[in-house]
């Protein structure tokens, strides 16, 4: 893969961190930015055809829902085993 090579600022702290990481782990910092570019634009694709999917097929149950359905459940589970033995 071709490289460029760039010239960007970042909080002090953030870069003492990566030079910590990266000689404890013997890669290079341009390794660490890339890997960690790459994994930020992973999450927000995902993030993206997740929101997507949900306009598709409706957003995730929020919990009022899902603890409704729990009772209801728990309700007809208790009627069905009323009269079992155990």
């Amino acid at each position: 893969m071709a490289k460029v090579k760039t010239a960007i600022s970042v909080p002090r702290a953030l870069f003492e961190e990566i030079e910590r990481y990266s000689r404890r782990h013997r890669i290079s910092r341009s390794e660490v930015f890339a890997e960690g570019a790459m994994q930020l634009l992973r999450e927000k694709r995902n993030r993206r055809v997740t929101e997507k999917l949900d306009q598709v097929y409706g957003s995730p149950a929020d919990d009022v829902d899902v603890r409704a359905w729990q009772q209801a459940a728990a309700r007809s589970l208790a009627r069905l085993l009323k009269d079992d033995q155990w």
